[in-house]
């Protein structure tokens, strides 16, 4: 018997851009309930992450499905469909899932004999208290049936092929799809939760993916979709540039969102190798981008540009009042408080170096005494924050309001300004990197690049891998190399590069497996305030006394040493087959198979003591840690 989690689908306001952005007396007395229970949902959910591999077909659609069993009964928790195998997101209750996915061969969104079909060998647990993520769920689909799976006739779908939705990066995007309406957009901000189970989180793209032409990734705001856009994507130069769309409910916490746009990107730059990237960001779409570029913008060297439009850098005082005082609230009114954690954080670390940011604001709004000078929406106060302005190359102001200045003419005469001015960039080279893997060994997902430069004056460069192996927009120079990937060593541990402007050096790095321990002292968790799908990082008030691993061969010991609070010590560390210890987190290289103990001990904190058993084939994810008094 198959049983699926009831979904939801209650009205909401259809205004396309609430003036308050808050304002639940339009919502009524069932709306306000449903909105209610969507908060609850985000802060008591777990989002489950992996890739599907389908060597066979991977072009082919896939369906991918999370179920409890219960004695004969599978209950459903959630499904979601992929255009082509890869990377998928689940978001279920709190619970223990069996995971199971089936290439649709015949279009009809239904399992049929015949179809090939893979599951995860063991069941998740998914506990929001401990994070609200479970990541590296990966497996493969084969010609293999599996008894331990979904039976033959389970309907996932609704069998109209390219009509459904589809969570698998580059997904096809067409404007008059009822899906990238102004209408999804509304109740992807009023109910975050049903939007996700419905639509993911994802980027799209209005044609197949050209390596000639530069992306563009634009990413709308609140209660946005991407319907905001065409008219500036309209008007750009489609022969040199291709637009893509992030497309995410803009009432979940934003921290969420600029973690799924990281993991989105992280898939798109390994599948792709694109060697520029720009993005340009509406309203509360900035604060997802800025976000995304202060925590993870180092990684992706290719962002060399960011253009926001119109956004609200100071937060809005009535996201305030909405969380003291409405019945219900959206969890994106939370990170919009201005004397919230999220706005106070902003620009507390740098934009990367090589990204150029343009401010763009508009105020055609009408000012009154409740409301000084706006874009109807916006304060000029806020999106003109002194720290967005000091970043800035270049401020602009448009009089147009918050929503119609992303159709100004004006407006189109600077972007296309900018967008010439990156076409004279600063000379830059590139690097081809091959991997060489043991036979029958599939590379790593996300292998590591990190270029120190011998010239002091450069900062160093960390940066994701693409299939290709191919990596652009590296300032000229002499560098000290190092590719990383968890759970291998690499031979060399570290290559001598020298980069010429416009033209492509070479490197190659033989992996071999090896058996690895890591992990790291997670900040506490407050019930009702970790979204699901917001990164758990590490507690910066933490300090590590000693950690400790018991094995096969021994017993080795660790502690923070000089280099224990430099950002790139670990990665330093583990290419050279170190252990090594920092303030809150630890790594164990070249251990032996078997069993072990790891006991951690930090200042103000109880001993923390774990088993596991290792294997290079099975190494665990990092360690998230969580500390007792």
């Amino acid at each position: 018997m198959i049983r699926t989690f009831p979904s939801r689908a209650a009205g909401f306001p259809s205004t396309r851009f609430l003036p308050a952005l808050l304002l639940p007396v339009l919502l009524g007395a069932c709306n306000l309930i449903a909105t209610r229970e969507e908060s609850k949902t985000l802060y008591s959910a777990t989002v489950l992450v992996g890739r599907i591999e389908h060597a066979a077909a991977p072009g082919q659609a896939v369906y991918v499905a999370a179920y409890a069993a219960d004695g004969d009964a599978k209950t459903i928790a959630h499904s979601t469909r992929l255009h082509e195998s890869g990377p998928f997101e689940l978001i279920v209750p709190d619970g223990r899932y069996r995971l199971f996915a089936f290439a649709d061969a015949n279009a009809n969104g239904r399992f049929d004999a015949g179809e090939d079909c893979g599951a995860l060998d063991k069941p998740v647990t998914a506990s929001s208290a401990a994070g609200g993520m479970v990541q590296g769920l990966d497996f493969a689909l084969t010609g293999t049936p599996r008894a331990d799976g979904l039976p033959q006739g389970t309907r996932l779908g609704q069998g109209n092929g390219a009509a459904e939705s589809s969570t698998q990066i580059g997904a096809p995007l067409r404007f008059e799809d009822p899906r990238f309406s102004a209408e999804t957009g509304v109740r992807g901000y009023w109910e975050p939760v049903s939007f996700f189970r419905e639509m993911g989180g994802n980027v799209y793209f209005l044609e197949p993916y050209s390596p000639d032409k530069t992306p563009i990734l634009f990413i709308h705001g609140a209660s946005g979709s991407a319907q905001d856009w065409q008219a500036l994507a309209a008007h750009i130069d489609r022969s040199r540039y291709q637009p893509w769309f992030f497309v995410y409910p803009s009432g979940a916490s934003l921290d969420s969102m600029s973690y799924l746009l990281l993991w989105k990107l992280l898939n798109l730059q390994a599948r792709y190798g694109f060697q520029r990237l720009y993005l340009t960001a509406h309203s509360m779409g900035g604060l997802v981008a800025e976000d995304f570029l202060e925590k993870y913008g180092a990684n992706f060297p290719q962002i060399t540009l960011f253009v926001s439009i119109a956004t609200p850098w100071l937060g809005e005082p009535r996201a305030e009042t909405g969380v003291r005082y409405s019945p219900a609230v959206v969890p994106s009114w939370e990170d919009l408080r201005p004397e919230g954690p999220f706005i106070k954080r902003l620009f507390a670390r740098p934009q990367p170096a090589q990204t150029a940011y343009y401010l763009m604001f508009a105020h055609g709004g009408s000012p009154g005494l409740m409301r000084p000078n706006n874009d109807g929406t916006v304060t000029l106060q806020s999106q003109l924050r002194p720290q967005a302005q000091a970043l800035a190359r270049q401020v602009r102001g448009f009089d147009a309001g918050h929503a119609s200045v992303l159709a100004a003419p004006e407006l189109f005469a600077q972007y296309d300004a900018i967008l010439r001015e990156q076409e004279r960039p600063a000379p830059a080279g590139r690097l081809g990197v091959q991997l060489k893997m043991p036979a029958g060994m599939k590379p790593p997902a996300f292998p590591l690049l990190m270029l120190e430069p011998k010239a002091t004056a450069q900062g160093r460069i960390l940066t994701t891998l693409s299939g290709n192996g191919e990596v652009g927009q590296i300032p000229p120079g002499d560098y000290l190399a190092r590719v990383v990937a968890y759970g291998y060593a690499s031979t060399p541990q570290t290559s001598e590069l020298h980069v010429e402007a416009g033209t492509q050096s070479r490197m190659e790095v033989a992996l071999a497996p090896l058996t690895v321990l890591s992990g790291f002292v997670a900040s506490p968790l407050k019930a009702g305030t970790h979204a699901a799908g917001q990164e758990r990082r590490p507690d910066g008030a933490t300090r590590i006394s000693r950690v400790w691993l018991k094995g096969p061969a021994g017993e080795r010991s660790l502690s923070p040493g000089a280099d224990a609070e430099d950002a790139y010590a670990a990665i330093t560390h583990y290419s050279a087959g170190r252990d090594f210890a920092s303030l809150n987190g630890f790594s164990f290289t070249g251990l032996a198979p078997g069993h072990y103990e790891l006991r951690l001990e930090a200042e103000g904190y109880a001993p923390y003591v774990a088993q596991y058993e290792l294997a290079p084939e099975t190494n665990p994810q990092a360690q998230l840690i969580e500390l007792q008094r």
